[in-house]
């Protein structure tokens, strides 16, 4: 039993993990639309007049776009993120240090050991947010239609 301090077990690591992916996400997704002009892909494929094609092929553009983006967030992070996992799964009551879990992971598995699970996670990745994301963009734009870029 940790107790209430048992919650923030793994902090550090998290946020190790966490802050950089996150950048990463947000930056690129941004990036992206920009890159490829889909700031306003939301907006259109709510007008009536634009054609149903091309609505689809915008709003499956931004998809993909989200969808990149967060596997280059998670390839930038997976590493600290499996760091995290082990600090959270390990049952002892002292809680290891970040760089004793890297350091026995990497002897035990080698580098590899810090990729180990990635391709699912990019998989999942890239489907999820690529919904997510133009989920949140269409509640977005219906909650406050006032919204000028």
């Amino acid at each position: 039993m940790e107790g209430p301090l048992g919650l923030y077990k793994g902090l550090g690591a998290a946020l190790c993990a966490a802050v950089p992916g996150w950048a990463v996400f947000f930056g690129g997704y941004e990036t992206m639309k920009q890159l490829f002009e889909l700031d306003n892909v939301i907006k259109e494929a709510m007008c009536d007049d634009t054609p149903l094609k091309t609505k689809l092929w915008n709003v499956f553009l931004l998809g993909n776009c989200s969808g990149l983006a967060c596997q280059f967030s998670w390839l930038s992070s997976y590493p600290a993120d499996v760091v995290n996992n082990i600090i959270k799964c390990d049952t002892r009551v002292v809680t290891p240090r970040i760089r004793d879990v890297v350091r026995s992971t990497y002897r035990r598995q080698g580098i590899r050991g810090f990729y180990r699970g990635l391709v699912p996670c990019l998989m999942f990745a890239h489907l999820t947010c690529g919904i997510v994301m133009p989920l949140y963009e269409y509640i977005n734009n219906k909650l406050d239609p006032q919204i000028e870029d």
